[in-house]
């Protein structure tokens, strides 16, 4: 009768080498593999994000929907930078305004207004992206929805027909790096309207605009709470979809130690952690630089 032969020590050892060798080399290839599906994903949204918008347009007089909103007690600082969704999550008693008032003017913001014409409220979504809280908010009894995308401010309530540059003009974008508020979408860049009588629409670039008159100035809401603003994620890729409605991803903080290419990142430098604090503007440092619907490729890029 023959006894069983067991390993030796040193086959033993082989052998978890082996598969030691083979994890290192197929991990790798495994986390590609999932990035890749996050970064179709976020794609695919984006596409639909920017159909719904086009069909937004055609049912409205061939214009993009408002950014943000106005009310009567805030006038065009609503929405400013950031808009609820649902429209009436938030209780504003406190800030001394009525909820009603508020919660209307916040259902007219683009978020909002553009739900009939997107699947579901997931759509404004991204796989893997940066969740947090409002910083200080109490979410008890709340319902509100995650959005990853925000939407170009200077298109607000503009022609699509009238884009200079449809292929290149973003219309709505993932906020950089993936940051994502509970209950909030977000608009960038936002039109600085401060005169709450007169229209706040894109005043195209000229020298020494004001942030005084509506329209002729624009800024990235920046707000300190969130400290890293941005980080690294998707492999340093954000995703545009432009007014044609096709949706691209682009390269973004390449470049830590210059400048970026201003003809797809928004912020013109990156610290290590990925936060930033400046941006691409036009010649006259009147808005964002690719965000202008009358932009064309030509234009001077300026940081600011």
């Amino acid at each position: 009768m023959k006894s069983k032969r067991a390993f030796t020590l040193i086959e033993l050892l082989v052998v978890i080498a082996i598969i030691a060798i083979l994890a290192a080399i197929l991990f790798p290839v495994f986390a590609q593999a999932k990035m890749a599906a996050k970064k179709a994903a976020v794609l695919s949204n984006a596409k639909q994000v920017g159909l719904a918008g086009l069909m937004y347009s055609v049912d409205n007089d061939d214009t993009f929907p408002v950014a943000g909103s106005w009310s009567p007690s805030w006038g065009w600082n609503t929405a400013f930078g950031f808009v609820d969704t649902p429209a009436d999550w938030y209780d504003y008693t406190s800030w001394g305004v009525p909820n009603s008032e508020i919660h209307q003017a916040m259902a007219t913001s683009w978020a909002n207004s553009m739900q009939p014409y997107l699947k579901s409220s997931e759509v404004m979504a991204a796989p893997g992206e940066n969740l947090q809280d409002w910083p200080g908010t109490d979410y008890t009894g709340t319902h509100p929805t995650w959005s990853n995308f925000g939407m170009n401010g200077l298109l607000t309530s503009y022609s699509a027909s009238a884009i200079s540059s449809p292929s290149q003009v973003p219309a709505f974008w993932q906020r950089a790096a993936g940051l994502s508020i509970r209950g909030e979408a977000w608009i960038g860049p936002s039109l600085v309207c401060a005169d709450p009588e007169q229209p706040c629409k894109y005043q195209p670039s000229q020298p020494g605009c004001s942030d005084q008159k509506n329209g002729e100035f624009s800024v990235f809401y920046l707000d300190p709470s969130f400290v890293p603003l941005t980080r690294w994620s998707y492999n340093h890729t954000i995703t545009y979809c432009y007014t044609d409605g096709s949706a691209k991803a682009h390269p973004y903080g390449m470049n830590l130690h210059g400048k970026t290419d201003y003809r797809f990142d928004p912020f013109s430098e990156y610290n290590e952690d990925s936060s930033s604090s400046t941006a691409w503007f036009d010649g006259n440092l009147c808005h964002g630089y690719q965000f202008r619907p009358d932009y064309v490729s030509t234009d001077k890029a300026v940081e600011g």
